[in-house]
């Protein structure tokens, strides 16, 4: 999967200093919370008030770590997990720019 895949390089996958289940449940509250007020959980990492929710959103489609209670929550509240084919692409394309970059330098601090 494409978390273990960065995680190869010392991609940090979670965020410090609360514990994964209640960070988990807090963004699936948000989630609901975004689906009663747009009518999808598709969420638009445009938007500027949403971003954290998007990140975790996209994790969410890519992530075998979460449990079988965690996949029905997402289930149930109609969570869309096949992401448009182009963003696949685009994502399998700058992941292998990403490992050329790292055999060539060594590391995968790559300058803006």
């Amino acid at each position: 999967n494409r978390i273990q895949l960065l995680e190869k390089f010392f991609f940090e996958s979670k965020i410090k200093g609360t514990s994964e289940a209640v960070q988990w449940d807090q963004c699936l509250e948000d989630l609901v919370s975004y689906k009663q007020e747009f009518g999808h959980t598709r969420v638009p990492h445009t938007s500027l008030q949403h971003q954290a929710l998007a990140s975790w959103v996209n994790q969410q489609r890519v992530s075998f770590k979460m449990t079988e209670k965690q996949i029905q929550l997402l289930n149930k509240i109609g969570f869309e997990w096949k992401i448009n084919e182009v963003q696949e692409v685009q994502w399998d394309y700058w992941y292998k720019e990403l490992v050329s970059y790292v055999k060539n330098f060594g590391h995968a601090r790559v300058p803006n």
